[in-house]
């Protein structure tokens, strides 16, 4: 996911020039192996944060930042490029916000998102000051030393997906949601039955409901589209 700064250059690209990055695996809360998800506190309330190799910037959830109210620092506005092409608005920065993992604590800058499955995302900029990390994805550890003192981090084991019931779905706020409908199919797609006013509907207009087996009659004004002549088909690409 790429950012670009809707009026020129954002002057908050302090880290190393790059464009801030942010995976699909955090927008999208699907499950990657080179992900950990964490169990954190920030001001004494649990989160969940992601680390993500995959990201190369820190990223905060906007609903948390208004719940916890947050300070917001609000630059130049800027949007972030979805996968798919859409963008979402950046809608400013946190600085210096002080986060406890496993009884560790890291401080670090995020940028504020309206749309994340994980409450906090860490990327490179706070991975790469830790020097050398070991990270085990199938034990879900991760092994980094500060100072000479080794420190770890224990990632929440993956649980298997369940429906969620309708309270839970009716509780939901500032939550993006993926919905995937699956349409079964049987051997016969006309139902067995319909209720009495469906069946004398269709049994009064049977002759619109029938399935077409030729083209459309000609009418006293068929419609057209004049074209110059001597035109030939538009060559364009694909898309």
């Amino acid at each position: 996911m790429n950012t670009e700064d809707v009026e020129g250059a954002h002057p908050e690209q302090e880290h190393h020039g790059v464009i801030p990055e942010i995976s699909f695996h955090a927008i999208a809360g699907t499950e990657h192996p080179q992900t950990i998800c964490v169990l954190g506190k920030l001001k004494n309330k649990n989160v969940m944060v992601l680390i993500d190799g995959g990201s190369t910037h820190n990223f905060i959830d906007h609903a948390i930042v208004s719940k916890f109210g947050l300070p917001v620092i609000q630059d130049k506005k800027f949007e972030v490029m979805v996968a798919n092409r859409e963008k979402i608005e950046c809608t400013g920065q946190c600085h210096g916000l002080t986060l406890t993992i496993q009884g560790y604590s890291v401080t670090a800058d995020y940028y504020i998102l309206p749309v994340a499955a994980c409450q906090l995302v860490l990327g490179v900029q706070w991975l790469e000051t830790l020097g050398p990390i070991e990270m085990d994805y199938k034990q879900l550890t991760m092994n980094f030393k500060v100072e000479g003192t080794p420190q770890t981090f224990q990632g929440l084991r993956r649980t298997n997906i369940e429906a969620l019931s309708d309270k839970e779905s009716n509780g939901l706020q500032d939550t993006g949601l993926f919905f995937q409908i699956i349409l079964s199919t049987t051997a016969s797609s006309q139902p067995k039955s319909y209720p009495p006013e469906i069946g004398q509907l269709l049994a009064k207009f049977s002759h619109v409901f029938e399935s077409p087996t030729s083209l459309p009659p000609r009418w006293s004004h068929d419609h057209q589209i004049p074209l110059q002549p001597s035109a030939g088909p538009v060559s364009v690409r694909p898309y």
